[in-house]
């Protein structure tokens, strides 16, 4: 929706966009939390955002088709190395690269 800017369900060009897709703090009375896209589980021998965090990449932008609802995710923020770090999580995160093969001259 967002680079076509009309929505694949119902055609429609209306929508809600949120730049950063928040919940709830369960612990504050009025605070919220981004939705994190990835969010890796702790190794402190591979911790490479900080000692101590959980390693978490990007946020969502949320865009809602103000018509039917169709919504749809989009991960922004992360990492430059993101192809490296699943590389170093192989347990937890995988890159598909779904791009045809280059071919030669020949067949």
């Amino acid at each position: 929706m967002r680079s076509t800017q009309t929505c694949p369900k119902c055609s429609r060009r209306k929508f809600l966009v949120s730049n950063e897709l928040r919940q709830p703090n369960q612990h504050s009375v009025n605070g919220t939390h981004p939705i994190v896209a990835v969010t890796l589980n702790y190794e402190p021998a591979k911790t490479f955002l900080g000692s101590g965090n959980r390693p978490e990449l990007g946020r969502f932008e949320t865009w809602i088709c103000l018509a039917c609802g169709y919504t749809e995710l989009y991960a922004h923020g992360l990492p430059v190395n993101v192809e490296a770090i699943a590389e170093q999580h192989p347990d937890q995160l995988r890159v598909v690269d779904a791009e045809p093969p280059e071919r030669g001259p020949y067949r």
